[in-house]
């Protein structure tokens, strides 16, 4: 996902984060447009049986139900296997007079289609784009992790294009590489930075993008044999996420405290700066079913039942009762930077001040 984003924004999505949250108005939405993707990963199983998702023009109706959103990461399945994106991605902008950032994650495997919306959508008004384009490690680690042969080359082609879009973007489109680690780490690492570097002289460490794996039921539904959702890391992945963390500025802020507190969240089982799920995020589905968050499977209703209004289903006593398990740390617990992030930024003294640990707990182990 495009997880270092909400920084590069600017001061006026940092301001509304800071901000005591209204209840059932959350400021950022992770939407699940669809299921469907090109790629069969090792780390995600939602390709077996994918869910298609609502219809583009219901997904239209529900942005335009919700017009406070500063906020929208569009994920997947694979974004750029829904039916009308374009339609929909100009809706959305239309549709938000406060959005602040639109960010999504691709597999990168049609770069002709995502060179042209992200042009497109530099055509519009939107003040911030953000995208990610997923990449494991070098060509075989990469083609072997994403199950389909050419991979790396497609989403390679596409991240140079994209990065072709950068000078004419005037600071509105921020793009990295991103890596989620598995337990082949540190070979993911050295075999993709070695390729970057081969294949782009120029290319920048703050262009690439580390992330944790998760195990999640229903975003990534890789729960398989009775796996507990959360986090999972081992020490190659944390020792990766330290030494590749940004220096300077407020993305390197985000990455060098998401690196330092990684082992706390996995000892503690829970994010060590607290999390704002509920509050300032919330996760909604393909079939419009809202969950806390990305990792904890806990399904508070269907939009369709309340107009598609996350203020009327998020106003609920229900979702009071989720939320206090969240503060009260009840629930799986994550370190996902769609929650972590917002998170890290709306409490800048907290994350900046918490102490982190120096062994981290082994991953699956209990808390």
């Amino acid at each position: 996902m495009s997880a270092l984003a909400p920084v590069l924004a600017g001061a006026c999505l940092a301001a509304a984060l800071w901000r005591a949250p209204r209840r059932g108005r959350p400021l950022k939405v992770t939407a699940v447009l669809t299921e469907r993707c090109h790629l069969r990963c090792d780390f995600c199983r939602l390709w077996e049986k994918p869910d298609a998702g609502v219809s583009t023009s219901t997904w239209i109706d529900f942005f335009r139900a919700n017009p406070f959103l500063r906020w929208v990461n569009l994920t997947g399945g694979e974004l750029f296997a829904k039916e009308r994106l374009d339609e929909l991605l100009d809706a959305i902008v239309a549709a938000l007079p406060k959005l602040e950032l639109l960010d999504f994650p691709t597999a990168g495997q049609l770069p002709d289609a995502t060179e042209a919306t992200v042009k497109r959508l530099l055509a519009t008004r939107l003040p911030r784009l953000a995208v990610t384009v997923s990449l494991d490690g070098g060509p075989e680690l990469h083609d072997s992790l994403r199950g389909m042969p050419g991979a790396f080359e497609r989403a390679f082609e596409t991240f140079a294009r994209l990065r072709g879009l950068l000078p004419a973007a005037k600071g509105r489109l921020t793009l990295v590489a991103g890596c989620t680690l598995t337990e082949r780490a540190e070979e993911q690492e050295r075999t993709l930075a070695t390729e970057l570097g081969r294949r782009l002289p120029d290319f920048r460490r703050g262009e690439l993008h580390f992330n944790l794996a998760h195990v999640s039921p229903h975003y990534y539904r890789n729960a398989a044999d009775g796996t507990a959702a959360g986090l999972r890391a081992n020490d190659g992945a944390l020792a990766v996420l330290r030494r590749r963390a940004s220096a300077h500025g407020a993305l390197g802020w985000i990455e060098r405290n998401y690196a330092r507190l990684a082992a706390r969240a996995l000892h503690d089982n829970h994010p060590p700066m607290g999390c704002d799920a509920l509050a300032r995020t919330v996760f909604v589905a393909p079939n419009l079913t809202v969950h806390p968050c990305t990792i904890w499977e806990r399904p508070l209703g269907n939009l369709a039942d309340f107009g598609l209004s996350l203020e009327r289903l998020l106003a609920r006593a229900e979702v009071d009762a989720a939320r206090a398990e969240i503060v009260a740390r009840r629930c799986p617990g994550c370190f996902s930077p769609c929650e972590a992030v917002p998170s890290m930024v709306a409490h800048p003294w907290r994350t900046t001040f918490t102490r982190a640990r120096t062994h981290a707990r082994p991953a699956g182990a209990a808390p």
